[in-house]
């Protein structure tokens, strides 16, 4: 798998030539997003993967770092999987007469896309990773790869909430908002292709609003928020929610048993029966951290549609007493409820 790595650097530079070492790291994620073609049971670049991943909000797709960011290398898959290994060489045949960046830019316009498009979609691709895998419509080794680092996490106590920051081109901004009875991760992304591709570590200002207020500007975000992007130049960005669920109650269905003794058994969340398969479980401890989360497939017991809980964090220990949070999330579902856990 060295091999096919360095003889594809032979390929680039001795077929289509060398520019910067601005644009080395585009070099080198094409080369490594190559080596799993060349033999797919090798997987180096998920151990390369998660330095990319814990960064992923403020690592722009192309901007020059010291160890060239081979964790990108999940971009150069992304657009092989997606299009085909052809979209990598029409990319390469370019870049003899214009630099890597552009190059790409001008293939994905070739394809009749966007660069905009294409950083929303790899964002979700990126989302449904690890305990959130989905390896059917996403990355084929998407339970392998980490989970990315959301930018915010903040529990509205009020009924709105608004963010204002910067962040860099190519960069995507996952925020994750809870307001009872739902929660939901909005992505930003910013896809400024001006400014990644002239490397001008350029920033840009965002202002992220979420809660219950609604206008021609409102888009929704779950089933109890709305969120309205505020920046200068709306063509250059996109912002979508990833629950677009229902909030479905459960008449006369608890938790049990609540309060719940870790260590003793399972606890059982009870789902409705029409929930598809698999669901996004996320405990909150009482001052809404994540405790754990994890994706699960609901089972009938004694009649019930439910999943199981055994009471531990995600290190395997069992959690502490006290009042916890549990959210259930699937693709047209959403559940939530409190649990007294006693020790």
């Amino acid at each position: 798998v060295t091999a096919s790595h360095e003889f594809f650097h032979a390929i680039q530079v001795g077929g289509y030539g060398w520019w910067d070492t601005s644009e080395r790291y585009f070099y080198e994620l094409t080369a490594e997003s190559m080596e799993s073609a060349v033999y797919p049971e090798v997987k180096d670049y998920i151990h390369d993967a998660n330095d990319y991943f814990s960064s992923i909000n403020n690592m722009s797709l192309t901007e020059k770092v010291r160890d060239f960011g081979y964790g990108r290398a999940v971009w150069g898959i992304y657009f092989r999987l997606k299009y085909g290994i052809e979209f990598l060489r029409a990319t390469w045949e370019k870049v003899s007469v214009q630099p890597p960046p552009f190059a790409l830019l001008n293939t994905v316009e070739q394809y009749g896309s966007t660069m905009r498009k294409e950083i929303s979609e790899f964002a979700l691709w990126c989302y449904y990773t690890n305990k959130r895998a989905d390896s059917v419509h996403y990355f084929p080794d998407a339970k392998l790869l980490p989970s990315v680092k959301l930018a915010d996490s903040m529990w509205l106590a009020s009924p709105s909430y608004s963010l204002s920051t910067t962040c860099a081109s190519y960069t995507i901004q996952y925020v994750w908002l809870k307001l009872a009875p739902d929660t939901a991760v909005c992505v930003v992304a910013n896809a400024n292709s001006d400014d990644a591709n002239a490397h001008a570590g350029g920033v840009f200002l965002f202002k992220l609003e979420a809660g219950q207020q609604s206008g021609a500007e409102w888009k929704q975000l779950s089933s109890s928020m709305n969120f309205r992007l505020t920046v200068s130049d709306p063509s250059q960005w996109n912002a979508f929610s990833l629950s677009n669920g229902t909030w479905t109650p459960l008449a006369n269905s608890r938790p049990f048993p609540n309060p719940f003794h870790p260590g003793t058994g399972y606890l059982a969340l009870p789902l409705p029966s029409s929930v598809t398969a698999p669901v996004e479980v996320t405990i909150l401890d009482a001052a809404m951290h994540s405790v754990n989360q994890w994706q699960a497939t609901p089972q009938s017991l004694m009649g019930i549609w439910q999943i199981l809980w055994d009471g531990r964090d995600v290190r395997h220990n069992l959690v502490s007493s006290g009042i916890y949070f549990y959210f259930v999330r699937s693709n047209n579902c959403q559940q939530q409820g409190k649990i007294a856990v006693l020790r």
